[in-house]
C-alpha cells in the first residue's frame, strides 16, 4: 500500500511527540521545571536564559506556556 503525504504528517502530530519527546526539544522537564521556579523566585528571564544556554524568548514561551504546557512546578 502506499502511504499518502497526509499520513507522515499526522504521524508528526501525535501526542506522544511532546516534552521531552519532541525531536527540537532542547531542554528536558527538570530543567523546565527548574527555569519556572527560578523566575518565580524573581530572577530575570535574561539571567535564567543566559544560565541554561537558550534565548530569552525561548524561556519566556516556557513561562506563558506555549512551550512546554502549563505543568505544575
Amino acid at each position: 500500500m502506499v502511504s499518502k503525504p497526509s499520513d507522515s504528517i499526522d504521524n508528526r502530530r501525535t501526542r506522544d511527540n511532546q516534552g521531552e519527546k519532541h525531536p527540537g526539544a532542547t531542554l528536558p522537564q527538570e530543567d523546565v521545571n527548574e527555569i519556572r521556579s527560578l523566575v518565580n523566585q524573581g530572577f530575570t528571564q535574561k539571567s535564567v536564559a543566559a544560565l541554561f544556554g537558550v534565548s530569552r524568548s525561548c524561556i519566556s514561551s516556557i513561562i506563558r506556556g506555549k512551550a512546554w504546557g502549563l505543568k505544575s512546578v
